[in-house]
């Protein structure tokens, strides 16, 4: 979690700018949708420091772009077939506030980066992707390499996790989820994402 947290401030600015898989680009491949949306979504928001409109932003550009839901699933693990449907659907309003705020304050907080585009290994009709991206930051600062796992819905795609330095971010949550529940419960952990978010 440390080692995602210290690099917050260079690499969301590029996990939201692949983020809009616009229906325009929905027969794209997903390394095509990544090229194309990036320079349009960084000049949208390189320019706005304003938290509200950033996180409205990132809102109306990832909501329907990453599969929430499945997410939620794969985090909570055995504890969402232990979950009712309410605290289910709680959790994953509640998570998706969550990452969407975490990816607002790294956004007005970003510093510029060059992305570059890896070669993706997969047959045209793969239902399941990665994207692997390096982030090169303009401080000097070592490349951080971010992957970008996608799979076919419909005639789109939609992100189901990122890997960031190596460290994906849904086995990053589900470990400190799990820990929180069987400390404090399932509820209490609801609660305490509701209050953050």
């Amino acid at each position: 979690m440390e080692k995602i947290n210290k690099n917050l401030k260079q690499i969301f600015l590029v996990l939201v700018s692949f983020m809009i898989l616009a229906p325009a680009h929905a027969e794209a491949t997903a390394l095509e949708v990544v090229k194309n949306t990036s320079d349009q979504v960084i000049e949208r928001l390189k320019n706005e420091s304003d938290p509200q409109k950033v996180n409205q932003a990132v809102d109306d550009l990832i909501a329907p772009n990453f599969d929430f839901p499945k997410m939620s699933r794969w985090v909570l693990g055995k504890n969402w077939r232990k979950a009712s449907s309410d605290q289910q659907s709680r959790f994953t309003d509640a998570f998706q506030k969550l990452l969407i705020k975490t990816y607002s304050k790294a956004l007005v907080e970003s510093d510029n980066v060059d992305i570059k585009y890896l070669p993706v290994h997969a047959a045209d009709d793969s239902k399941k992707v990665t994207v692997k991206t390096e982030i090169d930051r303009q401080n000097g600062g070592p490349k951080i390499p971010i992957n970008y796992r996608l799979y076919k819905a419909g005639s789109g795609w939609k992100v189901y996790d990122v890997s960031i330095d190596g460290v994906s971010l849904v086995s990053t949550y589900r470990g400190s989820f799990n820990d929180e529940i069987k400390k404090k419960g399932l509820e209490a952990l609801i609660t305490d994402i509701e209050s953050r978010s």
